[in-house]
């Protein structure tokens, strides 16, 4: 199919951001899911975007489970075990 040639030889790359991981917890069974979503940088005194390399950042990922939200790193984020993944494109 020509209009199939023309979508797969399409130059124009879209790039994507990792914004939440969905994880499991438990199994087939039963379980527990908690989300691990994308929060916005904000510095220890609380100003918005300052990317001055004296100031220290809070993690930019929150662990959301039922009652609780605690702060994590992109480390904790990457040894989860994730069961599903949501993106946003970025351009």
């Amino acid at each position: 199919n020509e209009n199939l040639k023309k979508l797969s030889s399409t130059k124009n790359e879209i790039s994507y951001k990792l914004m939440s991981v969905i994880e499991h917890k438990g199994n087939a069974f039963g379980g527990h899911y908690q989300t691990y979503r994308r929060t916005r940088k904000v510095d220890v005194l609380g100003d918005e975007g300052m990317s001055s390399p004296k100031r220290e950042f809070q993690p930019e990922w929150a662990l959301v489970s039922d009652e609780s939200v605690v702060l994590r790193t992109w480390s904790d984020v990457r040894r989860c075990q994730a069961y599903m993944l949501f993106y946003v494109a970025i351009s």
